[in-house]
């Protein structure tokens, strides 16, 4: 969580503005709140969270990001950290965040997506389809960034941005991989749904492809993070807007002509 909050403190040090009221919603440790009352002096910091982090430097208010129980323009800047992956309604979730932010404030939102646990996903799939004749969804499916940058448009966010950072983690074995997860509380989120459990033939069968088709030079496992970063802003007559349809002076024909104008 720290190199999160490190990733997350980095993107707001392009934004040149001064945030007075800031919620946090989901994870975040010291780090994180720290820098924040350090960056934005005076600040008023909230945690929305199902436990109380016990951190000095922010009030907490027990919820998640389903249901944000704030008033609307509440906040000038919202993040949202590793929260959207899990959320039953993402798109509901957004319109939310964009809700309670003043105009002219900011969210960020990080999250895994994109090809994360691309590795653990398919090696499972392999394994049922061989040993079990049918397969169980057993993770979520992740964003796509392509997605993402429509559903802060659809929320009514300016000047949207969806981009990505991509971790490559190793671990001694598969089972170690799963042991993190399970430590963050990533395992469990389709349990409910699942058709079957994980039979001991295709935890097997799991096993060896693992160590036949997802593994490097040392003998680790692999195992893909990629995290999903959305950023928008709530609308505001200051910010930079689109040209009406039809107002263009110079066709853009004429701007790829060689020697032309541009």
């Amino acid at each position: 969580m720290r190199e999160l909050a490190s990733r997350l403190l980095d993107r707001l040090d392009d934004v040149r503005r001064i945030f007075g009221r800031i919620l946090i919603i989901g994870r975040a440790d010291d780090t994180l709140l720290h820098g924040l009352v350090r960056r934005y002096d005076g600040c008023r910091v909230t945690r929305l969270g199902v436990h109380d982090t016990g951190c000095g430097d922010a009030s907490h208010v027990t919820g998640d990001a389903s249901l944000l129980p704030f008033r609307d323009s509440a906040f000038d800047l919202v993040l949202c950290v590793m929260e959207h992956h899990a959320v039953e309604d993402l798109p509901g979730s957004l319109v939310q965040i964009r809700r309670v932010l003043s105009p002219d404030g900011l969210m960020v939102s990080v999250f895994p997506g994109g090809e994360t646990l691309a590795e653990l996903r398919l090696s499972l799939i392999q394994a049922e389809i061989a040993m079990a004749s049918g397969v169980t969804a057993r993770t979520l499916p992740p964003v796509d960034i392509r997605d993402a940058g429509a559903l802060l448009q659809r929320a009514g966010f300016g000047l949207p941005v969806a981009d990505v950072d991509r971790l490559h983690l190793t671990y001694p074995d598969p089972l170690a991989a799963i042991a993190e997860l399970r430590s963050l509380g990533e395992t469990n989120c389709l349990r409910e749904t699942a058709r079957r459990p994980i039979v001991r033939a295709v935890l097997g069968r799991w096993l060896e492809i693992c160590a036949g088709e997802f593994t490097d030079r040392r003998g680790r496992f692999q195992m893909t993070l990629d995290l999903l970063f959305l950023t928008g802003w709530a609308p505001h007559e200051s910010q930079q807007q689109a040209l009406a349809p039809g107002s263009a002076v110079l066709r853009l024909v004429d701007a790829l002509k060689p020697g032309g104008e541009g």
